[in-house]
């Protein structure tokens, strides 16, 4: 559990540039269920990628799991998909622009 708890930690980025917010914004719109279904194996993520392991935790890993191929995030891995879920709030935020457009515009109207 702990393990998997670091991984997914590490499909988070700390800020979007393209969106321009924190990442948390980004992972705060990712289904939980899609998020569970990220797939990993400790042999490609590793453990030095993953900040919330403490030297402890990577000692057990390495004891039971061995050293591992190699080491990266969730975010790396599964690049794409954060791309999808970017442009998704990307979208909502250009529509409710255009909403508040929409109001101010007939806002006016009625005023004059």
């Amino acid at each position: 559990m702990l393990y998997w708890l670091a991984a997914i930690s590490s499909f988070s980025i700390p800020f979007s540039q393209r969106l321009k917010a924190p990442g948390f914004n980004v992972i705060q719109a990712v289904p939980g269920a899609v998020l569970k279904a990220l797939s990993y194996s400790y042999s490609e993520l590793g453990y030095k990628e993953l900040e919330l392991l403490s030297a402890t935790d990577i000692k057990w890993f390495v004891e039971a799991w061995a050293e591992p191929q190699s080491h990266s995030t969730l975010y790396e891995l599964h690049k794409q998909l954060w791309r999808e879920y970017e442009d998704k709030l990307i979208d909502e935020h250009k529509a409710q622009d255009q909403r508040l457009i929409s109001e101010l515009r007939a806002l006016l109207i009625r005023e004059n």
